[in-house]
């Protein structure tokens, strides 16, 4: 199991075929390298099968919680320049207000979390169409230096800003995590 989220879970196997369904589906909406990916979730399955979609297309993934207003968003929206939004049906309507000033918008996809089964609104699409895309094994070839996460600052000291980190940056924060799992565990054995 990959990941377990309310009595939902994903194998590893899952996880891999839906992020390179949501780069296939990226790429075919037109998405490029370096764009930006914003979602407004709370922590579920979902965001991390479209975060490691959106490296696997060569863009960069950014979030913001679910408790922000639409002003909030709309500003990190905008200061981020996203082109996509993957949101759920509870957060869509804040979504949908807020993209109305960010023209760099170009696509919502929602998480359907309610029971209703009503329509979607026009150019909303689905997560259960984007995850049975045809799954597109290719992985975007990108510098080490280029952008793969967009955190904002909690704007302390004024509004909240995007923090830059890298593909490099992020693949040595990994390196040191699998350093000290292994050194820890070797010690707890030795002990």
């Amino acid at each position: 199991v990959a990941a377990d989220d309310s009595n939902k879970y994903v194998t590893f196997h899952e996880l891999q075929k839906q992020a390179h369904s949501v780069r296939a589906f990226l790429v075919k909406r037109g998405f490029k390298e370096g764009e930006v990916a914003y979602l407004v979730l709370s922590n579920c399955i979902e965001w991390a099968v479209f975060a490691l979609g959106t490296m696997a297309a060569g863009g960069t993934v950014s979030g913001a919680s679910a408790m922000f207003t639409d002003y909030e968003l709309e500003r990190q929206f905008a200061d981020s320049n996203c082109t996509i939004v993957l949101t759920d049906d509870g957060q869509l309507p804040k979504v949908q207000k807020a993209i109305k000033n960010c023209p760099t918008v170009k696509s919502i996809i929602c998480v359907r979390r309610s029971a209703q089964n009503s329509p979607l609104p026009t150019g909303i699409f689905e997560w259960e169409d984007v995850i049975s895309c045809k799954p597109d094994y290719s992985v975007a070839k990108v510098d080490l230096e280029s952008i793969v996460a967009l955190p904002y600052s909690s704007g302390t000291t004024g509004s909240p800003k995007g923090v830059m980190l890298s593909h490099r940056s992020v693949g040595t924060m990994i390196e040191i995590f699998i350093e000290w799992v292994v050194f820890t565990t070797v010690q707890m054995l030795n002990s």
